[in-house]
């Protein structure tokens, strides 16, 4: 359930980022200011729902809750039941692990093209020599697509001219490519859609990642050049099909987008509001997406540890989670299942006020069966943790767990 969060956090955050360039930087002038906003929704959306600031709750209760709990004297979890044959079942159809085994293999299949690439990249530099170039080497190779560069190399195609005019205004532009580092950003970019291959925000970030990458090599290029004359430079071999992805490409990368801001420049209006104005939305989700309640003021009386409170600590998922986790988590011993042993253990346990789970005992059942029922309580995480007054304090948990041989 945790995880579920944390994706859907970080799906929204990256939604209203993405959404936010679209709206105010999208074909704007400012190509390096851009650059690293594209690869900023990347790790703010992935950083920001793990960040947790802990304000203060809301004094108050609701009557009937208090008189209910008062009624209570021990906060009992509901008993679970394990048995050997249930648990194996358990752990292996559980929705936890078909839904690992689908992320797993949906990623594969990014992550295949990804080493295909690299294994492309490979194959033309072990095949073909080089010549070194100010900061980079210049691989020449009849493989279609090129030219085109990946961190300090660049692959030059045999047909084109590189003391030409129109071979030096490419060789600027790969140049600046690799002078730029651009394949850095490539490659996070490629990362973070193969482990968060479901988020569609991360795949649009990455396109316009490239784009951006081009239109600072365009503009590189054409420096003391015919703006005119490069555009057609771009239209001439465009058709030209490519092999890999992970490089910068000369003749493929939004070719059409690439002339128009060549051609058509603009100044943009209020560049410096559109860049500012991030900083609310920024902001904003910060206070969303980060808010936890926590009473931040030192009062004596919430500093015990109660045995009764008004809201329980939880177990993220509610009950149900708290019963998933027990039954894929906790194993039958199997000394206990060799000499027949079942019986009843009950769990004592505190849960303190950033949800940590401590002073884990068995106060009774078979000492076969202690040992494994304290593990999976120890194990288990972080818990929301209990509301008094509208004050989070520490509290205990007892939870019964029945261990239970399946006839013959």
């Amino acid at each position: 359930m945790i995880f579920i969060v944390y994706l859907s956090k970080m799906i929204v955050i990256s939604g209203f980022l993405y959404g936010y360039y679209c709206v105010f930087l999208r074909n704007q002038p400012f190509h390096f200011y851009n650059r690293f906003y594209l690869i900023g929704i990347v790790f703010i959306s992935a950083i920001l729902p793990l960040v947790h600031i802990y304000l203060p709750g809301i004094n108050g209760m609701d009557s009937r809750i208090k008189l209910f709990s008062a009624m209570k004297i021990w906060d009992w979890e509901d008993a679970i039941t394990i048995t050997p044959r249930r648990h194996i079942l358990f752990n292996f159809l559980s929705w936890q692990a078909m839904a690992l085994l689908l992320y797993i293999i949906v990623a594969l299949v990014p992550l295949s093209r990804f080493l295909s690439s690299l294994n492309y990249i490979r194959k033309i530099i072990r095949g073909n020599a080089y010549e070194k170039i100010g900061e980079g080497k210049i691989y020449k190779t009849a493989e279609p697509g090129t030219p085109f560069s990946f961190f300090k190399r660049i692959f030059w195609n045999l047909e084109l001219d590189i003391s030409s005019a129109k071979g030096q205004q490419i060789l600027r532009h790969e140049m600046y490519h690799v002078r730029e580092k651009h394949s850095i950003d490539i490659l996070l970019m490629e990362l973070s859609t193969i482990l968060f291959w479901f988020n569609p925000f991360f795949y649009l970030a990455k396109k316009e990642s490239k784009t951006t990458h081009e239109f600072l090599a365009d503009q590189y290029a054409i420096s003391g050049n015919d703006k005119f004359e490069y555009a057609e430079l771009l239209v001439w071999q465009s058709a030209v099909v490519k092999q890999a992805y992970i490089h910068n490409y000369f003749f493929h990368n939004q070719i059409k987008r690439r002339i128009i801001m060549l051609t058509q420049f603009k100044n943009a209006r209020f560049p410096f509001l559109r860049k500012l104005m991030i900083s609310p939305l920024l902001i904003t989700l910060f206070c969303t997406c980060t808010r936890d309640q926590k009473n931040t003021l030192a009062d004596p009386q919430y500093e015990k540890t109660f045995t009764k409170v008004e809201v329980e600590a939880e177990f993220p998922g509610s009950q149900k989670g708290w019963a998933a986790y027990l039954n894929n988590n906790l194993k039958y011993p199997q000394k206990a299942i060799d000499n027949e042993i079942q019986g009843d253990v009950l769990i004592k346990f505190l849960i303190d006020k950033e949800g940590n789970v401590s002073e884990v005992e068995a106060m009774s059942g078979p000492s076969e069966l202690k040992e494994e029922a304290i593990r999976a309580v120890q194990n288990s995480g972080k818990w929301i943790p209990a509301v008094q007054s509208g004050h989070i304090v520490r509290s205990y948990k007892i939870q019964p767990i029945k261990f239970r041989l399946e006839p013959q």
